[in-house]
């Protein structure tokens, strides 16, 4: 990617999946449950995987797993690189809750 976050910036990806605009939990047994509607979206805290972070960041590093408060973080934006979309999201280090070195999930 040719771009990179500012100051205290923090780019990533949620763990949980999305589909059709809304979030997906999967369950350890592999069901995947969506967020009912957005309202639900809002009262949730979702974890994160950290994919670039800006040069004041001291909080968390690149390839941690977040915990980010509900809602704080902006609308997603899609890249396509050699023919593949992704989706990133943008927050700020003030917005983290918990990190973690090993994969969690919102369930």
């Amino acid at each position: 990617m040719n771009f990179s976050p500012l100051g205290k910036d923090i780019i990533f990806q949620f763990v949980a999946k999305r589909q059709d605009r809304l979030l997906v939990d999967t369950t350890a047994s592999g069901i995947l449950i969506a967020t009912a509607n957005t309202s639900d979206q809002a009262t949730k805290a979702r974890w994160v995987k950290v994919l670039m972070i800006g040069e004041d960041v001291t909080d968390v590093k690149v390839g941690q797993y977040a915990l980010v408060e509900p809602l704080m973080w902006t609308p997603g934006i899609m890249i396509e690189q050699e023919g593949v979309e992704q989706s990133f999201w943008r927050t700020e280090q003030k917005h983290l809750i918990a990190v973690s070195e090993e994969e969690m999930t919102d369930l």
